[in-house]
This record gives structure tokens, C-alpha cells and sequence, in this order.
């Protein structure tokens, strides 16, 4: 199975049920994967001088089930104007979902970076 959820196995042979068949087995989320993990909102676009931005990272596995757990470290880092660079605060919300932000002291383009564990995402 690919997705988490509860599944039962029927093991049989000749048609017959093996003892205790069907299982009840449980598949949990495979580790989380930089390459299916995704961040959304509208600190990732846009924000302005002096004020908190805010966006949001969402684990998930290499098969893109949604983390439901939390526990992850996600360093992130903004540079912006001026050659100003800081690593964004990121708060563990314990299910998954990971909010970033940052404040943007300096009017003009600016760049985010995200690692996971040392993986670039």
C-alpha cells in the first residue's frame, strides 16, 4: 500500500483462509521526503517592509502522503535587499504542518531557501 490507513490482509491458499485471516495491518507514512514536501501561502510571494510574513510547509512522504506528525527540521533562510539574510522562524505545529515567517526590512526581491535534515527542497 502507498496510502496510510487501516487495511486488512486475507491470506489464503486454495481458497482456504489461513488462521486469523484477514489481518488487520496498519500503514503508517513512509519518512518525509524534501522532493514531495510543499510550501504555500502568501509569505512566499510577497511581503511588506517591516511587517511579518508568514507561509506554510506541509511534510510528506515520498509517496505524497501528508506527515501527520511533527518532529521535522526545517531550517529556512530569507535573503533579501541589500544583501540582508536571516533564518526565518519556524514553529512545529505537531501534525504535519510547519509555519515559517520572516520581516522584510528592505523594500525589493527577495529569495527563500528550505532545507529538511540537511536536504535542499
Amino acid at each position: 500500500a502507498i496510502k496510510r490507513g487501516e487495511y486488512k490482509l486475507n491470506l489464503a491458499l486454495n481458497d482456504n483462509h489461513a488462521l486469523g485471516s484477514p489481518f488487520d495491518v496498519k500503514v503508517t507514512n513512509a519518512p518525509i521526503s524534501p522532493a514531495t514536501t510543499y510550501a504555500y501561502g502568501s509569505g512566499l510571494r510577497y511581503s511588506v517592509a517591516g511587517h511579518r510574513a508568514y507561509f506554510t510547509i506541509q511534510a510528506a512522504d515520498d509517496f505524497g502522503n501528508n506527515t501527520t506528525t511533527g518532529g521535522a527540521q526545517f531550517n529556512v533562510l530569507y535573503a533579501g535587499a541589500g544583501d540582508s539574510k536571516q533564518l526565518c522562524n519556524v514553529t512545529d505545529h505537531g501534525d504535519g504542518k510547519y509555519t515559517a515567517s520572516y520581516v522584510n526590512n528592505l523594500a525589493g526581491d527577495f529569495m527563500l531557501s528550505a532545507t529538511l535534515w540537511n536536504d535542499e527542497l
